[in-house]
């Protein structure tokens, strides 16, 4: 797992707390992506499968928490690491006065929030944030609450494997945006006969103007299985949607 402090250019951070405690935390390169792919990030579609992956590694019955290290020359016996029983002898090392400082704390088990409609609700389980960020700036926050908390989770590889997979999930999305970006880019040059640098001097607002023009009906039509009729009847809000929605390369 990279340090913050390693990172002398842009970055991006995902980053799973319990309550103010951070548990995980995975670093990586934003510098890769085009500005206006790393400057504008909308995961919200992956965020519902990104809680249902924390919320069941985190009240899991068992989880693997040795790590196995073997030499490929088979000069040496494998090594194996079990971060379980490491911190249970970290802590047995302090005296039996100070080893409750360790425990897993009690955690309030209801928590009353209000909702978008603003209703009161009551959510239970324990509460956890997770984050994806940019240079310390927040792209998104979450809160999720976990019915039947493992405490285990927190020293398991599974916790490790799961917070990758998420990571390059989002780098995934990442690198199809950037690809998606830098195509519109060139048919935005053709297309309107603009120099490289009138394309960087273009607004957020501007670009995306000229990138709903290289969109056209048969591009809507054949991405959403619309027939001409379906299309025709769209109000103005929905074709916007679905201009908004639109990827043109997938």
């Amino acid at each position: 797992m990279a340090s913050e402090n390693n990172y002398q250019g842009n970055h991006f951070k995902f980053s799973l707390y319990q309550e103010q405690d951070l548990i995980i935390e995975r670093i990586f390169d934003a510098d890769c992506y085009s500005a206006g792919v790393r400057n504008f990030v909308n995961i919200r579609e992956f965020l519902p499968s990104i809680i249902t992956k924390l919320q069941r590694l985190l009240s899991a019955d068992e989880y693997e928490t040795q790590f196995s290290i073997s030499d490929k020359n088979e000069e040496l016996d494998e090594t194996i690491y079990d971060f379980k029983s490491y911190r249970e002898y970290q802590v047995s090392l302090y005296p039996e006065k100070m080893q409750w400082h360790f425990d897993e704390p009690e955690h309030t088990l209801e928590h009353k929030i209000i909702d978008n409609m603003g209703n009161e609700r009551i959510m239970r389980g324990t509460e956890f944030k997770m984050g994806l960020y940019i240079n310390n700036k927040v792209i998104v926050e979450r809160t999720l609450y976990v019915n039947n908390y493992n405490p285990d989770a927190k020293v398991s590889m599974d916790l490790y494997y799961v917070v990758s997979n998420i990571c390059n999930m989002i780098i995934n999305y990442l690198k199809k945006s950037d690809i998606k970006y830098q195509f519109d880019d060139e048919d935005i040059k053709t297309k309107f006969n603009l120099t490289q640098y009138q394309l960087n001097e273009l607004t957020p607002e501007k670009r995306r103007e000229y990138v709903y023009k290289l969109i056209t009906d048969e591009d809507i039509m054949a991405r959403f299985n619309l027939t001409q009729i379906q299309l025709n009847e769209l109000s103005h809000e929905k074709r916007k949607e679905f201009m908004n929605n639109f990827v043109r390369f997938a």
